[in-house]
């Protein structure tokens, strides 16, 4: 597990080591996420430790473990925070079901808020703390008998009555979502179109609009794979990409005030240049920049070898191309901790530098 800077991609450090000690056995890294604490000091992720799932407390800035919640499950997947601190959302697998689970940060009573047959993923808390967002199976294609089951779709559940409300106009897989800071949106991963790009739901209206058209998708290790990531003030998203045989990281710049994709105005750009600074909408510069990526222009934040920068589009662009980090010369002997000094730094009103 590793910290980042959302700003220039560059590593800032190693947080865990899995698969060193019975401790620490295995990350959850294929189907699960990390959340931060509201505070920003803690992250909350699951780990299998002695032959059990766990949820780990970590304290980044001292560097170490500082507490753990072991409820009685299967497995654990994608726990995440309340927005007073106190409370952690998990999914939780008993007896070959996944449901959604609420605990307190210390570990003590732990709920469970559905049980059914249905899925119950990726849940995270509204911003007012009265409902969970999650992706379930429920609907109509899903069907238990003939072991049919529909795609993952955005659903709510209301903490006062139980009652869960899935999202309408949904066409095909939603995965991986985030709540607007003020609760009006929602930034999810979908493929409607065949491809899994980066969608906003505006719950008002039940308006979907896309955001991304990157060819080869917005995806992790698996297709079930969390990609994305947002800060809880809605400044500055993070998400994944498949291309040029490895997954990059991208950084997205107030991605709920983003205009959406609109075909029947795309205009070919002539210059690498202008595929970086048109900010027409991302669906546009992102498609841009994996046809164009192909070929560099020197001083147009493309290396010369026809691959991106990594950190080349500035910190107050639209979007920037973080690393895909070397982590073996990361671990190197000698390897310091840049100096707080030599790490970049958010202009007033946008979010603190780090994922």
């Amino acid at each position: 597990l590793y910290l980042a800077s959302t700003l220039d991609g560059q590593v800032l450090g190693q947080l865990a080591e899995g698969e060193q000690s019975g401790d620490l056995e295995s990350l959850r890294f294929f189907y699960s996420s990390v959340d931060w604490s509201p505070d920003g000091r803690l992250i909350a992720f699951p780990a299998k430790s002695r032959g059990a799932d766990e949820i780990n407390i970590y304290d980044v800035q001292a560097r170490k473990r500082v507490d753990r919640i072991r409820p009685p499950l299967d497995g654990i997947r994608s726990p995440s925070w309340s927005p007073d601190g106190k409370r952690i959302v998990f999914a939780g697998f008993d007896g070959g079901r996944s449901d959604l689970f609420l605990c307190d940060v210390d570990g003590g009573e732990v709920r469970r808020l559905t049980d059914d047959r249905y899925s119950a993923l990726e849940p995270r808390f509204s911003p007012d703390g009265r409902s969970i967002l999650f992706t379930t199976d429920r609907g109509p294609e899903t069907d238990h008998e003939s072991l049919h089951f529909g795609p993952q779709q955005l659903a709510l559940y209301d903490l006062e009555s139980g009652e869960i409300t899935v999202l309408p106009g949904q066409v095909g897989k939603s995965i991986s979502p985030h709540f607007s800071p003020d609760g009006s949106s929602i930034l999810y991963v979908g493929d409607r179109t065949g491809i899994a790009n980066i969608y906003r739901y505006e719950l008002e209206s039940g308006t979907v609009i896309q955001l991304t058209d990157i060819l080869t998708g917005v995806s992790g290790i698996t297709p079930s794979s969390p990609p994305l990531s947002v800060s809880r003030n809605g400044k500055r998203l993070v998400f994944s990409a498949f291309e040029a045989g490895g997954w990059d990281l991208y950084s997205i710049k107030d991605p709920f005030e983003m205009a959406g994709l609109d075909s029947t105005t795309w205009v070919q750009p002539t210059t690498s240049s202008e595929i970086v600074r048109r900010a027409t909408g991302l669906g546009d510069l992102m498609r841009d920049l994996v046809e164009e990526r192909q070929r560099g222009e020197p001083g147009d934040g493309l290396a010369d070898s026809g691959t991106l920068e990594d950190g080349s589009i500035a910190a107050d662009s639209l979007v920037t191309v973080l690393t895909r980090p070397n982590l073996d010369d990361l671990m190197a002997p000698g390897r310091e901790r840049p100096a707080d000094s030599e790490r970049p730094i958010e202009t007033p009103g946008h979010p603190p530098p780090h994922f």
